[in-house]
């Protein structure tokens, strides 16, 4: 594990989003980061796995969230 997450994750997500920029246009970029924890807290306050922001303002950059911690547990 790297202090952002799962190695394994990464490499999985580096494999996927080729063939998904091929089904799918996205007008801008979508980053994705990876945590190390088990669980991500929302700004709602909810804890979850992963979240996507989506902004209203089509000038700011959406984002992934993935945790990464519980990955051995569900391997």
């Amino acid at each position: 594990m790297t202090r952002r997450g799962r190695k394994e994750v990464g490499e999985a997500i580096l494999r996927y989003a080729p063939w998904l920029r091929r089904e799918v246009e996205f007008p801008m970029r979508v980053p994705v980061y990876l945590s190390p924890r088990r669980r991500l807290r929302t700004m709602h306050g909810e804890l979850v796995s992963a979240s996507f922001f989506a902004p209203y303002d089509p000038l700011v950059e959406p984002y992934i969230r993935i945790a990464t911690g519980d990955f051995d547990e569900l391997l």
